[in-house]
């Protein structure tokens, strides 16, 4: 996919993917370049681990209490003319520059890569033209600093004392949408949900205000920032919705040691804050074209119109999940790692409201919290049924929010 020829995959040479190479003293995973005419040539050199390893954390044994990104950093420097660092777990694809100080350039979420834009990001920094060219004599094409922060299909950026938790709806159907169509709904869809409350407050002093929306790349993007809570709301022209939300951690005493709470009912609110969204995009499209001249109303057949619903959680490392929305599990856990990455939750609109697949991810999400017993067993029935019985005070909350915004009707 990514256009190298290995020693095996074409019948001539230069060959540009050599596994093991050996540099001065050690081996890599395989080396990226122009091997087998006699002159070889390194300019990448790739260190692999398993996909429960942290990249940055020292590892003991042979590998000389050093992390994997210092391993690939160590071996690289051995090779004269080597440019590039490229460490992986499988999970996580990262890029670095290797100048007299590792610059890191891409880091890749493996699991992000869900649509033909972020593969064609992918392609751009890691493909052969970007760290061979396209021959020897053709100069090296330099690479981005690193994808856009602000960048519509970007999350959230990290955030000091912020926990994140980001939740997708990838849709199944081939087609592209107009980008005056996705502004149009996204926008709509999200004034309407019952959710908004916990996102969005309503403007001072009663004045009425303008959901601004930033349109770039194929991608429509509504960002907010609360004193407490930021959130991004993103749309591409192939129809996948993305919600990014980062909270202000609070902190407790727990296990003999400070951590940071990650509260249960931001896990519900953001997955129901993307599924509602999803839900009032979606149910209009009856396997038509599109959203122009559609009838605003669902078939009696139901819509197959999704592939999965999915959610993660980051910057959690030694953080404590406690709260009392999952009533039948354990109250407490703490994660492996510094994320938490849900399953994929199919789900079919029109025949399923949105709370079943945010019950099914914050249950998911939950059980990679771990204690004594093992992870936390959230009952998803239940939580589906806390999903639903949002209270009439809410609803008129989040209408009231969405009427300041120039909305009616939630």
């Amino acid at each position: 996919m990514l256009g190298y020829r290995s020693i095996f995959s074409h019948d001539r040479v230069p060959f540009h993917l050599k596994p093991k190479h050996y540099h001065g003293g050690a081996y890599d995973d395989f080396s990226l370049g122009f091997f087998g005419d006699g002159a070889d040539r390194v300019l990448a050199s790739a260190e692999l681990k398993g996909p429960e390893v942290d990249l940055d954390l020292p590892q003991r044994g042979r590998y000389g209490n050093l992390s994997p990104v210092s391993q690939a950093e160590k071996t690289a420097r051995r090779t004269r003319g080597c440019r590039w660092v490229i460490v992986s777990n499988f999970r996580e694809l990262r890029l670095y520059e290797l100048r007299p100080t590792l610059r890191l350039l891409v880091r890749a979420q493996l699991t992000e890569i869900r649509d033909a834009n972020a593969l064609a990001l992918l392609l751009a920094h890691f493909d052969q033209s970007a760290l061979l060219g396209d021959n020897m004599k053709r100069p090296l094409i330099d690479i981005a600093a690193g994808e856009d922060a602000e960048h519509p299909s970007s999350i959230l950026q990290p955030l000091d004392g912020y926990y994140r938790v980001v939740a997708r709806f990838t849709p199944s159907i081939d087609q592209e949408f107009l980008a005056f169509e996705i502004e149009q709904k996204l926008r709509t869809a999200i004034l309407r949900s019952p959710a908004l409350m916990h996102f969005i407050s309503p403007p001072d002093y009663q004045r009425t205000e303008a959901l601004e929306t930033v349109l770039r790349d194929g991608w429509t993007m509504v960002e907010r920032k609360e004193n407490t809570r930021r959130v991004r709301i993103s749309m591409s022209m192939f129809g996948q919705i993305q919600v990014s939300a980062a909270f202000a951690a609070k902190q407790t005493q727990f296990d003999s040691a400070t951590r940071a709470v990650v509260d249960g009912g931001h896990l519900v609110d953001t997955l129901r804050f993307l599924t509602d969204i999803a839900y009032d995009v979606y149910l209009p499209l009856a396997g038509k074209g599109g959203w122009s001249n559609v009838a605003e109303a669902p078939t009696q057949e139901g819509i197959e119109i999704t592939r999965a619903v999915s959610a993660e959680i980051r910057d959690v490392r030694d953080a404590v999940l406690f709260d009392e929305t999952f009533h039948n599990a354990g109250r407490w856990g703490i994660p492996e790692g510094d994320s938490v990455v849900s399953g994929d939750v199919p789900w079919r609109i029109g025949d399923e409201g949105p709370s079943r697949p945010a019950a099914w991810c914050v249950a998911d999400l939950a059980v990679y919290f771990r204690g004594p017993g093992g992870g936390l067993l959230v009952d998803p029935m239940h939580l589906r049924g806390t999903v639903d019985s949002l209270s009439q005070g809410e609803k008129d909350r989040s209408l009231s929010v969405a009427s300041r915004f120039g909305a009616t009707g939630a």
